[in-house]
């Protein structure tokens, strides 16, 4: 069925065509190929001699397929679909192959391209399409990929975590209970990006940008559980360095990350978050940009009226908007405001900050 002469161009320039012209079918064949070696690891059974050509195949496919999507939410909307690639291939073969590659025992080509199915699934996720999403939720995502945390290669624990903190909601915090480590890590590319000329964190083969690892850390901060480990982690500095920052891409990744974490119910934490980012907070609310910006409103608003006052002052025109917006809110029958403040939360929640 395939022959070995092909050359690496070949392979590389047919899979890009089938996947861009024909995607439903490179689906499938990858789904065909992995089946056809799931167990043997493309060792063939009477000879133990490398299926190469097949091995290079499901790589090539998945190379391509990961690039598409991360290009096109079209294309992540028609993966999200196919049972056969999501629960066939992806669950599955994390499923087999993640005891060896945990035990050590998995080929460096194997992990690649169970590594490979992490990222197209993340990508798929971080689009934030309510098809793909509510397709991918019909599939237990999270199982399969949950061992993979305990990676000895820690860019390969944060890929991993990457797409839980996506595939999660904010409910199920407790599965990341000791995975300080990890996360830590996440906090300690948050704070690298920031310093980068490029505003991204390299680390393995994989490249973060700002915004999408500020998008990822809100993500986990949704649960009162992280909120308190980013904090002791170290990620205030980080918030207070996006407050700063001069793109207004990465002031408004901080604010929607701060604003996440100001629902914090420990004082002395949101003490310390106070401290941190109290002067950020009194220039972007007599910037012109930011002062009637609702998530600067809904942060002060969460942070306290002692602290509001210290920032803003009673003549502030935010401050103004912001005494109006509560006595709206109190005028308002209490199942009325509840309601409104959890639909306010789910939309903040789900803000895209594209890449």
């Amino acid at each position: 069925m395939y022959r070995s002469s092909r050359s690496e161009e070949e392979l590389e320039s047919l899979s890009e065509s089938l996947v861009r012209e024909a995607a439903p079918n490179a689906l499938a064949l990858a789904e065909h190929v992995y089946r056809r070696n799931r167990d043997s690891k493309f060792a063939d059974p009477s000879t133990g001699k490398q299926r190469r050509m097949e091995q290079r195949m499901l790589g090539s496919l998945l190379s391509r397929i990961q690039d598409r999507s991360d290009e096109s939410t079209e294309f992540c909307q028609l993966l999200a679909t196919s049972e056969g690639f999501v629960s066939g291939v992806f669950c599955d073969m994390l499923k087999s192959w993640s005891p060896e590659y945990l035990g050590g025992k998995l080929s460096d080509l194997c992990s690649n391209l169970m590594f490979q199915l992490v990222t197209i699934m993340y990508n798929c996720l971080f689009k934030n399409d309510s098809f793909v999403n509510s397709n991918l939720a019909k599939f237990d995502l999270v199982g399969p990929v949950r061992p993979l945390l305990k990676s000895p290669e820690p860019a390969r624990s944060l890929q991993a975590l990457l797409l839980m903190a996506f595939a999660l909601d904010e409910s199920q915090a407790d599965l990341f209970l000791g995975e300080s480590d990890i996360i830590g890590h996440l906090v300690d590319g948050l704070r690298a990006s920031l310093s980068c000329s490029e505003r991204s964190f390299e680390t393995g083969n994989m490249v973060y940008s700002l915004p999408e690892l500020a998008r990822c850390t809100q993500r986990l901060a949704l649960n009162d559980v992280n909120k308190a480990l980013l904090m002791k982690l170290g990620v205030l500095p980080a918030v207070k360095a996006m407050l700063e920052a001069a793109e207004s891409q990465d002031v408004g990744a901080g604010l929607e990350l701060a604003f996440t974490l100001s629902f914090e119910k420990d004082r002395q934490l949101k003490l310390a978050m106070g401290a941190e980012i109290c002067d950020c907070l009194r220039r972007l609310a007599t910037a012109k940009d930011w002062e009637m910006s609702q998530t600067l409103q809904g942060l002060l608003f969460n942070m306290g009226e002692k602290f509001t006052m210290k920032v803003l002052g009673p003549s502030s025109r935010a401050f103004a908007a912001l005494d109006e917006s509560a006595d709206q809110k109190k005028k308002r029958p209490a199942s009325q405001a509840s309601a409104g403040l959890r639909r306010s939360r789910s939309r903040r929640s789900q803000v895209l900050m594209s890449c």
